[in-house]
C-alpha cells in the first residue's frame, strides 16, 4: 500500500516541491547486498510473510486537503485517496490499485502495483509505477520487518520521477485493528532543503457493507407506523433498527405499540462475506419465515432496496407452494422510511398493484 504514498505526502504537504536528485547512488548502496549479504536477507522476512499481507486486502479509503503549490494541482481542495488491494495469486502475489481525485471528481493521481516474493532480492517486494499530475513515477520498496505482537510492516523504497529526481524513504504500516491503518513516512535522502518531509497518514478500510447500501446509516433508529399498517403490524406499531458488530449488518425488529410491545417479526440483513452479496432472513412472531435476495435500485428516483422474498422451505421442486411471494421496497428520506409490498409472478415480473393497500409509511422516533 506504499504505492502513491509520495505523491500523496507531495499533495499534502504545506508548501514546496519535490526535489529528489542525487539519490541514485544511496538508492544502489540501500538496495544491494553487502559483504555478510546472507546474513542480511536472512533477517529479511521470509516468504512466509505474505500471508500476514493478508491484512492489506479489501478497499482503503483516506481524505486529505490539497497543498497550496502544488505542480499541476488547485491548492486547498479536498481530494479522497483510494486504494484497492486484492489477491492476484492467493497467498504468493498482491495487486495494487490506487487513485486520488479532487472532490469535483478530478482525478490527479492513479497507479498500481505488485507485492510478491521476488528470488533474485530474497525478499517480498512492492514494485509500483503511476502518474500524478501528469507525471510519471514509478519505484520499488522492500518489507525489512514486520511485527509480532502488534501488526506492523516496515517498508525501504526508492521512488523516481524517470529523470534525475528521486527520493528513498522508509515507510511503517500500522494496524492498531483490521479496519484502520496508520503509515508513517520518513524520507531518508533530501536535497537541500526540499523535498518530502516525514508525515502520517490515517486510512479506513472502505466497508462493504456501506458501499452496498449507501444509506444503512439513515435506517439506524427507532421507528413507529403512522399508516399503512396490517392486522399482523398495525399502526403504531415500532421499528428498532441496529447496525451488526463492525457494521456489515443491520437488525430489524418489528414491535407492538408501547414501551413494552410485544414482538411482531425480525429482519437480518447482511452482506455475505464469502459470495459478497447481500443476504436477508425474516422471521415472524408465528414462526413462519422468508429468506430475500436486496439489492440497490432506484425507486420513484430515489435510492431503494429491493428485495425478492421467497418463503423457507420451499426449495423442493415438487412443493405446491411457489416459493418466490413478493418484492418489497423500502427508501428512506430523513425522518421517514417507505415501506412497499408488490406481488411477483412466476416469471419473475412485478403485479402493478401492491400487495397491501397503500405503502407502510414509518416515522423516525430516534436517531
Amino acid at each position: 500500500m506504499q504505492a502513491g504514498i509520495a505523491a500523496i505526502t507531495r499533495l499534502r504537504r504545506s508548501s514546496g516541491l519535490i526535489a529528489r536528485t542525487a539519490c541514485s547512488l544511496l538508492a544502489i548502496a540501500a538496495f544491494s547486498t553487502p559483504a555478510d549479504g546472507q546474513d542480511a536477507l536472512s533477517d529479511l522476512p521470509g516468504k512466509e510473510s505474505m500471508v500476514g499481507l493478508s491484512v492489506l486486502v479489501g478497499e482503503w479509503s483516506m481524505n486529505g486537503v490539497t497543498a497550496i503549490g502544488q505542480e499541476g494541482v488547485p491548492g486547498g481542495r479536498f481530494f479522497t485517496a483510494r486504494q484497492q488491494v486484492e489477491w492476484i495469486e492467493p497467498g504468493s502475489a498482491l495487486g495494487v490499485e490506487w487513485s486520488v481525485r479532487l472532490d469535483d471528481g478530478t482525478g490527479i493521481a492513479s497507479g498500481r502495483g505488485r507485492i510478491a516474493w521476488d528470488d533474485i532480492a530474497g525478499a517480498i517486494v512492492n514494485t509500483y509505477r503511476g502518474e500524478e499530475a501528469g507525471r510519471r513515477f514509478s519505484g520499488n520498496a522492500t518489507l525489512i520487518a514486520t511485527g509480532s505482537g502488534e501488526t506492523f510492516f516496515d517498508w525501504r523504497g526508492h521512488e523516481t520521477g524517470g529523470t534525475s529526481d528521486s527520493v528513498n524513504f522508509e515507510v511503517t504500516y500500522i494496524f492498531p485493528d483490521e479496519d484502520s491503518c496508520f503509515v508513517d513516512f520518513i524520507p531518508t535522502c533530501l536535497d537541500g532543503d526540499a523535498g518530502p518531509e516525514p508525515a502520517r497518514f490515517s486510512w479506513k478500510r472502505v466497508n462493504p457493507f456501506d458501499a452496498a447500501i449507501p444509506f444503512a446509516s439513515d435506517l439506524v433508529g427507532e421507528w413507529v407506523l403512522r399508516s399503512g399498517g396490517s392486522e399482523s403490524s398495525p399502526d403504531g406499531s415500532r421499528l428498532v433498527i441496529r447496525p451488526g458488530r463492525g457494521g456489515r449488518s443491520l437488525s430489524m425488529t418489528g414491535l407492538e405499540a408501547g414501551d413494552s410491545g410485544g414482538f411482531i417479526f425480525s429482519d437480518l440483513l447482511w452482506l455475505d462475506p464469502s459470495t459478497a452479496e447481500l443476504q436477508s432472513r425474516w422471521l415472524s412472531a408465528d414462526g413462519s419465515a422468508m429468506r430475500g435476495s436486496p439489492s440497490l435500485s432506484t425507486r420513484d428516483g430515489r435510492s431503494a432496496l429491493r428485495v425478492v422474498w421467497e418463503i423457507e422451505g420451499t426449495d423442493d421442486p415438487a412443493a405446491e407452494t411457489d416459493p418466490v411471494l413478493m418484492v418489497s421496497w423500502l427508501t428512506v428520506d430523513g425522518g421517514r422510511l417507505d415501506l412497499s409490498y408488490t406481488a411477483i409472478d412466476a416469471d419473475g415480473a412485478e403485479a402493478e398493484g401492491p400487495v397491501l393497500p397503500s405503502p407502510m409509511i414509518w416515522e423516525r422516533l430516534t436517531p
